[in-house]
This record gives C-alpha cells, sequence and structure tokens, in this order.
C-alpha cells in the first residue's frame, strides 16, 4: 500500500508544472534581440553577439520563490532545440543595469547552415527540469510579443557569391522601371 501511495505522490509531483497556472500569462511581455523586435538577419559562419532583452508588466502578484527567465530556440511546436539559459537582471552575462525589471542575456551564434531560429521565453520554479527536446507546457511559456503579427526570429542565410552580388547591382542599377498603370 505504501509502495502505491509513494507511486502516485511522486506522479503528482511530476505533473505539477503541466498543472500550476501560469502566473505571466496576461502580463504584456515584450522580447527584443538587439535591441529590436524585427527579425535578425546573419550569415552561415559568421560570429554574432546577440543580446536578447525581456521586459514585461506584470498583470498581478508575481510568484514567490525562487524562478528563472529561460531563453530557448523552438521549432514551431514548441519542441525545444537549443537551451541558451537563463535571462537575469543582475547585471551580468549582458544585462546593463541591475533590477531594472529589463531581463538579459548575450548569446553567441555561428550557424553552419541557413535556416529561420525561432525564441522563446519560459519561466521556471525548478519543479521539473526541462531539456533540449521537451516540449515547452503552454502554462510555463511567456507570451511574449504578442501584439506583433510574427514572433522573434533569426534568419541565417548563406553568404552570397561575387557573382550573385554583382547580378544584385547590375539588376537595381539597370532595370527597366516599370510602367505605371492608370
Amino acid at each position: 500500500m505504501s509502495l502505491f501511495i509513494f507511486f502516485l505522490t511522486t506522479v503528482a509531483m511530476a505533473n505539477v508544472a503541466e498543472t500550476s497556472p501560469n502566473p505571466f500569462a496576461s502580463a504584456k511581455a515584450t522580447l527584443k534581440a538587439d535591441g529590436t523586435t524585427d527579425s535578425l538577419e546573419f550569415f552561415t559562419g559568421d560570429e554574432k553577439a546577440v543580446k536578447f532583452e525581456m521586459s514585461f508588466e506584470p498583470q498581478g502578484a508575481l510568484p514567490t520563490g525562487e524562478f528563472n527567465f529561460v531563453l530557448v530556440q523552438v521549432d514551431s511546436d514548441r519542441l525545444i532545440e537549443r537551451y541558451f539559459g537563463v535571462l537575469n537582471d543582475k547585471g551580468l552575462m549582458g544585462d546593463k543595469r541591475a533590477d531594472d525589471g529589463v531581463y538579459s542575456r548575450k548569446v553567441q551564434f555561428k550557424e553552419r547552415k541557413s535556416r529561420v531560429l525561432s525564441f522563446a521565453i519560459f519561466y521556471d520554479k525548478g519543479e521539473k527540469p526541462i531539456h533540449k527536446g521537451d516540449v515547452i507546457p503552454e502554462n510555463l511559456l511567456i507570451p511574449v510579443n504578442q501584439e506583433l503579427a510574427v514572433p522573434l526570429t533569426a534568419n541565417v542565410k548563406g553568404r552570397p557569391s561575387f557573382l550573385e552580388v554583382i547580378a544584385s547591382i547590375w539588376n537595381r542599377f539597370w532595370e527597366k522601371p516599370q510602367a505605371k498603370k492608370e
């Protein structure tokens, strides 16, 4: 009997993170990369340092106890592809000022292939570890940039060849202007 109660307690504790309400669900959160909410663009093979900043207006009481805001790269199903670490407001790791309400982190990129990277923030109370390959539970996801039509992304492109650059310049200057239709 006690083994059965232990099993039920373990299952209940494992599901706490999936069933507890999200205290940040109604917060107006903004996630910026290098000071903008627009998509970033950089080339494969380039080393790129990106500063991520999240600020939010809480709509109610903040949770008590320890919690962190975690920056991850996700796919369209909220599956974690890469874990970048905790955003902080302590004046460390890219954060300019401590306790200013802006949570920040600097991340170094050097991508090998062209693709679009999507970013998400979730809050972590340390109840259940979340790893690469896990799906972020909806109740832990911080809804950022809700007023924008697209989430924050980075478009990693292959570097154009010399001939592609010349063709682009040629087309820009030597194309015939389109006749206006009345």
